[in-house]
């Protein structure tokens, strides 16, 4: 598990713990994470609101369900999360382009979702933490090194 912060202004900002595992989290053990974190840094603070989720961590594919032809699935169930990151927000964005444009054009919307390299990476990411979570801690340099390059505009 790991915490991060986006940051809004000067005085405000999110703090988010995240587990990977397959065991879920509690409200009480993450507020006493955060209090706990909060404190190292010397931070005080209250609460505005919070948040509680879960977000799908696996490269199985999603089966989209049909619910006709005037629908059109999107996000989770249109399978446009990062399995190992839980982040959507390009994909969904690229995907609502693309079917804004469809829909423009008066035209059916068929995705089509290509099978790359880092569909690979994520499904070996997975297993290995599957099978040695151990291992997990080592992974923080390989998501801090993605989050910090270019190569996260392919996510």
């Amino acid at each position: 598990q790991f915490m991060y912060t986006l940051p809004f202004s000067e005085d405000t900002a999110l703090f988010e713990v995240t587990r990977f595992g397959k065991e879920k989290i509690t409200k009480e053990e993450a507020e006493k994470l955060l209090t706990e974190y909060l404190a190292q840094l010397g931070i005080s603070y209250a609460i505005m609101e919070d948040e509680k989720g879960v977000i799908p961590m696996s490269s199985i594919p999603i089966q989209e369900t049909n619910y006709g032809e005037n629908w059109i699935v999107t996000g989770a169930n249109a399978d446009m999360i990062k399995p190992t990151t839980g982040y959507a927000f390009h994909n969904m964005v690229n995907d609502a382009v693309k079917i804004a444009e469809a829909i423009n054009q008066q035209q059916s919307y068929s995705r089509k979702k290509p099978i790359s390299r880092f569909k690979f990476y994520d499904t070996l990411l997975l297993k290995i933490l599957e099978e040695t979570p151990q291992h997990g801690k080592g992974f923080s340099k390989i998501y801090f090194t993605i989050f910090q390059s270019k190569t996260f505009s392919h996510f």
